[in-house]
């Protein structure tokens, strides 16, 4: 999402999208923490935010590693199942 302010293009979680639309404020908490205030969703995105990109990638591969171990304990726990 294009921040109007710094025309820079952050990362905001859905769940904060949806904590700004049932709060109605038309503004966004990025994932580097910058409060956004969207410019119009028809003009190109800005240039990426180092930081959001960064904590983006670091939380994909949390997420990757945690359901790798899910899923290593889950063939650990079938197997040792009689």
């Amino acid at each position: 999402m294009t921040c109007s302010q710094d025309q820079r293009e952050h990362a905001v979680a859905d769940d904060e999208i949806a904590v700004a639309f049932l709060e109605h404020s038309g503004t966004y908490r990025s994932l580097c923490g910058h409060t956004i205030l969207p410019q119009s969703m028809v003009e190109p995105f800005g240039p990426r935010c180092t930081r959001c990109h960064t904590l983006r990638e670091r939380r994909r591969t949390t997420a990757r590693s945690a359901a790798s171990a899910a899923k290593r304990i889950a063939r650990r726990l079938l197997r040792s199942t009689p």
